[in-house]
């Protein structure tokens, strides 16, 4: 594999590179590991691409290949070397592969990452992804940027979750969220678990989570996961998103369904309601419906003895019936 040559940047387009190199520094042999899933079709033939962005400099966006071997399949865990300028603690990578697929071997370029390690002589660094990249499956993204397991965690997060109000909308799955901010993502994929008794995710339903990620900014923009053997979707209605720290308030309206083991990505929308109850307009009107049916007559319907004049005779104004005469053989 090839490296950056000192004091050069490579010209690919891609925006992790804009940090120029500075001052001299080692080389280092970097040991990458990727584990692709156990899953059905996590195997993928694409060609698979890694970049490492370090705490002192990035690398170059490299091809992860061992020539006379078959990387990347199900379940499968794959070693590749790189020799590299040090770039310092390694904060994050961003993996991608070209969506090519090779017929002949039966593979699709859909590839299932469970996660990627790297390791130098001194120090190791995990991170989890457990997603697809695929352009078919989950949010159709073929690159995604993972971040350490051991990066600091040091920002609660309350988030709401909003179920509509129509049937069917609730559901048992499981529901996960990650975070992306203005510096980019606070965390992998969070599953929200309520610690109380009460079912979460039920129909016109107000859910609270506590979760904790790193300090990327203002939230612009979560990823849901809904992840269930029910087969139906889930009817969210939004997500409100509070930094406990700074006390902002991002707000994510959902228009669709997630639907099973989907992944759905929001974007706030400052001053945006959300609202899971029947608008103000229909329930005053059930409620004076409600309230009109409930109340007595106010009016005398018939009296014999009464005051005809104060009587409500419901039939005036209608053409007198005239009785039909009897007849008897």
């Amino acid at each position: 594999m090839s490296y950056n040559p000192p004091g050069t940047a490579y010209q690919g387009g891609d925006p992790y590179n804009s940090r120029p190199a500075v001052g001299p520094r080692a080389k280092v042999t970097y040991t990458i590991k990727t584990t692709t899933g156990d899953l059905p079709g996590a195997g993928t033939s694409a060609g698979v691409f890694i970049q490492l962005h370090g705490s002192k400099a990035e690398s170059k966006r490299v091809a992860l290949k061992n020539h006379g071997e078959v990387n990347f399949e199900r379940g499968q865990k794959d070693v590749f070397v790189l020799k590299e300028l040090d770039l310092g603690e390694i904060e994050s990578v961003t993996v991608s592969h070209d969506n090519s697929s090779t017929f002949n071997a039966r593979f699709d370029a859909d590839w299932f990452l469970d996660q990627v390690t790297v390791r130098d002589s001194n120090s190791e660094w995990v991170f989890p992804c457990r997603r697809w990249l695929s352009k078919t499956k989950e949010d159709r993204q073929t690159r995604r940027t993972l971040y350490s397991r051991a990066a600091e965690a040091n920002i609660a997060y309350k988030v709401t979750t909003f179920t509509a109000d129509r049937p069917g909308a609730g559901t048992l799955g499981n529901v996960l969220i990650q975070l992306h901010g203005q510096r980019g993502t606070a965390g992998p994929f969070v599953e929200l678990r309520n610690t109380s008794l009460h079912d979460v995710f039920e129909q016109s339903q107000k859910d609270m989570f506590i979760i904790r990620g790193r300090d990327v900014g203002p939230i612009r923009e979560i990823a849901v996961r809904h992840a269930t053997q029910e087969g139906r979707p889930w009817g969210l209605a939004g997500v409100i998103v509070r930094n406990q720290k700074t006390h902002e308030e991002i707000v994510f309206p959902c228009r669709e369904e997630v639907d099973a083991n989907a992944v759905v990505n929001l974007r706030a929308q400052p001053g945006a309601v959300i609202s899971i109850a029947p608008g103000r307009a229909k329930a005053a009107a059930e409620a004076r419906a409600k309230t009109a049916a409930l109340e007595p007559a106010s009016k005398v319907l018939f009296l014999d003895h009464a005051d005809k004049s104060r009587c409500h005779n419901p039939y005036k104004g209608m053409a007198a019936l005239q009785p039909h005469p009897l007849s008897f053989d």
